[in-house]
């Protein structure tokens, strides 16, 4: 009696990361009070720490796995850091890293100020003009000639 073991609906299915669809609309959602498309505030230094903790405890309340797993809260910590240096690397963010500037943390709440060093390294950033385009290589105008495969290659060819 011979069964087959390898059923195709029996496979098992590439996990997919229940953060990978965590986006920056998603923060403003969050904390609103702390991330605002219109009117950035510089953020707390090391905020990430604060705000993958925040969405563990979130994530780990909601059940959203049966089993909360390590390499869930290393995913989530890459996709927060992503999402920030996109969050924190926008022009309107940069404008808004003044030395001496309130810093704010998840609950919008004074939590430092900005440093001189931080401040340069802001202005910086905005000074620097994106890369210029490439210039696009064109095909060369003169075509080698169609030769048979047993011919004999001289510097002319």
């Amino acid at each position: 009696m011979s069964t087959n073991t390898l059923a195709t609906n029996d496979a098992p299915q590439p996990r997919v990361s229940v953060w990978s669809s965590l986006s920056i609309a998603d923060l403003y959602a969050r904390f609103p009070a702390c991330f605002n498309a219109s009117n950035p505030r510089p953020l707390k230094v090391r905020i990430h720490k604060d705000l993958a903790h925040a969405l563990w405890v979130e994530f780990v309340a909601n059940r959203v796995e049966p089993e909360p797993r390590m390499a869930s809260r290393i995913l989530l910590r890459q996709r927060v850091r992503r999402l920030l240096n996109r969050y924190c690397g926008r022009p309107a963010y940069l404008q808004v890293m003044l030395e001496n500037a309130v810093r704010i943390d998840l609950e919008g709440a004074p939590a430092g100020k900005v440093s001189k060093q931080d401040a340069d390294y802001a202005s910086a950033r905005l000074a620097v003009e994106p890369p210029a385009p490439k210039p696009q290589v064109t095909a060369p105008a003169t075509r080698a000639p169609n030769l048979p495969n047993d011919a004999t290659l001289t510097e002319d060819n």
